[in-house]
């Protein structure tokens, strides 16, 4: 409220009335008759233009006029909606991320409020449609009034990533042993991993790495795959070695001699 001070209305004869009118912000009028003075007045924010206008008994007529400016300096509240925890299959998209249902903030102003808007790294976003990465991404909420009043708060939302990666399936492989070798050295091309979210590692388990001397029979290869939630995913594959290569087998001719007594001996 805003007390006006009383206009001061004289005339050589009388005074007959003394009326006021209001527009802008505020927008009032006294009544037609009599002596109106505004007093203790509640305006609304912004700028008001009084108009008084007084006339005596003859009907002559003299105004004047004043400004009420009402400056609205009291921000907005704002209270936001609950934190948020997904994960990223919640869409059905197989990406590494989601849409959630954010809520609405909780707004109130003195005067009113103009409008509300959810922000991401500084960009306005549609709470609707965002799709948030898998992490904790932060939501600022800020409320604007009819002034340019701001609030801001913070909404936190945790997307887990609760899709596990696969393997493109590999084949065994099929060799035979090096010539004079009991084993083949063996080269071959890990497992593919597959992942909604980059950044998945792969592991060897078991068996032996790429370029080494499998042994004749079957080497059991396996692998691991860890993505950044934690999921995971195993997968194998088998090197075969197959001893192809025929055994060597010397021979070589005896000569005997019969001693004195009919009898021979053989040595080494």
């Amino acid at each position: 409220s805003v007390t006006v001070p009383d206009a001061v209305a004289t005339d050589n004869c009388s005074v007959s009335s003394l009326t006021w009118s209001m527009t802008g912000s505020t927008v009032a009028n006294s009544p037609g008759a009599g002596i109106n003075q505004i007093g203790t007045y509640t305006f609304n924010g912004g700028v008001t233009n009084v108009l008084y206008t007084a006339r005596d008994l003859n009907g002559n007529s003299s105004t004047c006029s004043l400004t009420v400016t009402v400056t609205d300096n009291i921000n907005p509240t704002i209270t936001c909606p609950v934190d948020v925890t997904s994960v990223t299959s919640a869409d059905g998209t197989g990406d590494c991320g989601t849409t959630v249902t954010l809520g609405a903030p909780v707004t109130s102003d003195n005067c009113a409020v103009a409008s509300v808007v959810a922000k991401v790294g500084g960009v306005t976003i549609n709470p609707v449609t965002y799709k948030f990465n898998s992490g904790v991404t932060t939501v600022v909420w800020t409320v604007t009034d009819i002034n340019a009043n701001v609030s801001t708060c913070n909404q936190l939302v945790t997307v887990n990533d609760d899709e596990p990666p696969t393997f493109t399936p590999k084949t065994d492989i099929n060799v035979n042993n090096d010539p004079g070798s009991c084993g083949a050295i063996v080269n071959y091309v890990a497992p593919v991993s597959n992942d909604n979210c980059a950044g998945a590692v792969v592991t060897q388990t078991g068996g032996l790495p790429s370029g080494s001397l499998f042994p004749v029979g079957t080497t059991t290869n396996t692998f691991l795959v860890t993505d950044g939630g934690g999921n995971t995913a195993t997968t194998s594959f088998n090197v075969i070695v197959h001893d192809n290569e025929i055994p060597v087998l010397l021979c070589k001719n005896i000569n005997l001699y019969l001693d004195g007594t009919g009898a021979a001996t053989l040595t080494g």
